[in-house]
């Protein structure tokens, strides 16, 4: 691959990460008992760059949803070199976290090793399990009929009732009922979200405002580089992200590709940072049309959790539906991310108390 950013393999990527942030705070959380398909361990990698004292942190994240790690890993690598030849404003500082899912990256999943797609595991669990969407049953049952032919019907009956947004919503917001499904939220928090709130009490603490980047892709135009936030227009948060990156969209109108959630990060970090006011954004790099990111996912799990199809093809479906080796797309990502975060960074800078 002719890109010095991007990987092949964890390994190689988690490599790079290290090498990137070799001259800053770095740390290595182990993920216990799992190890990857060479038969090493799995990390995931924290480098904290900045003055520790900084009031405000930008937090920019990769791998929550595993194998889209490949891009964020990139994203990370190229900013932290350029960081290199430039110093970060006194009161800004910036924690990159590397492979939240390590095995998923490793693996070439989008969920962990129980299934769980930890972008619908950060709930307050104590209050007792979130509901699924009313028709979450009724799309998984169509996605798992084995009979191609009835699933083909079966889709366009849903999709005429019910119409494409119901539809996505239906299938992406979580469900918590069938752990060898898609989109699964678990029973409870998982490793990996328990790791990242202890990684936000321990670097976000003492500090007024958050920001966080959380890299993902496979919804989208090809090559760009959606902003999307979770609160909705008019809201406070809403009107920062605005400010500092122009265009975005939020999950609360319909104006973004993504539908709303289920125990996303965003959604939890009040939580996870503590209470600290925060600005929050995922962005999400097109890759291939939404019908075959769904199939993709479709048959990795059928042939990982269910025995029907070539593991080894399926895993090949998903690199193509979430990390495209074409040149020109991941010129974009390194561009669009790059610039995203120096538009947070930016933002920070202007920060102050009275509008928190």
């Amino acid at each position: 691959m002719s890109n010095p950013y991007f990987s092949q393999t964890y390994r190689e990527a988690r490599d790079k990460f290290l090498q990137a942030s070799s001259s800053f705070l770095q740390s290595s959380y182990r993920l216990t008992g799992l190890q990857g398909p060479d038969g090493g361990s799995l990390y995931t990698d924290v480098a904290y760059c900045g003055n520790p004292g900084a009031d405000k942190m930008l937090v920019v994240s990769s791998g929550l949803h595993g194998i889209e790690g490949f891009a964020g890993s990139a994203v990370q690598g190229s900013v932290l070199a350029r960081m290199k030849q430039t110093s970060l404003p006194d009161d800004v500082a910036l924690l990159f976290v590397h492979a939240l899912n390590p095995y998923g990256f490793a693996h070439d999943m989008r969920t962990n090793a129980d299934n769980i797609d930890l972008n619908r595991n950060f709930h307050d669990w104590a209050k007792g399990r979130p509901a699924d969407h009313r028709l979450a049953g009724e799309v998984q049952d169509i996605l798992f009929d084995p009979s191609l032919w009835r699933r083909c019907v079966r889709v366009g009956m849903f999709l005429a009732c019910h119409g494409l947004a119901t539809a996505q919503a239906a299938l992406t917001q979580g469900q918590y009922t069938n752990p060898q499904g898609l989109f699964y939220g678990g029973q409870g928090p998982s490793a990996e979200a328990r790791l990242w709130r202890g990684l936000m009490h321990l670097h976000g603490h003492n500090k007024t405002h958050i920001a966080h980047i959380d890299l993902h892709t496979g919804l989208g135009p090809r090559g760009y580089g959606e902003i999307i936030v979770a609160d909705g227009p008019g809201s406070l948060m809403f009107n920062r992200s605005a400010q500092w990156w122009g265009a975005v969209t939020s999950l609360q109108d319909g104006s973004s590709v993504s539908a709303q959630v289920s125990g996303d990060i965003a959604g939890s970090f009040n939580r996870a940072a503590c209470g600290k006011t925060h600005t929050l954004a995922a962005l999400e790099f097109g890759t291939v049309p939404g019908f075959q990111v769904v199939k993709a996912l479709l048959a990795e799990n059928q042939a990982r959790l269910h025995g029907r199809g070539n593991l080894k093809d399926a895993r090949q479906k998903m690199r193509e539906a979430f990390y495209p080796r074409d040149p020109l797309w991941q010129e974009s990502v390194l561009a669009r991310g790059g610039q995203v975060v120096q538009l947070a960074v930016a933002g920070l800078r202007t920060l102050n108390p009275e509008s928190f």
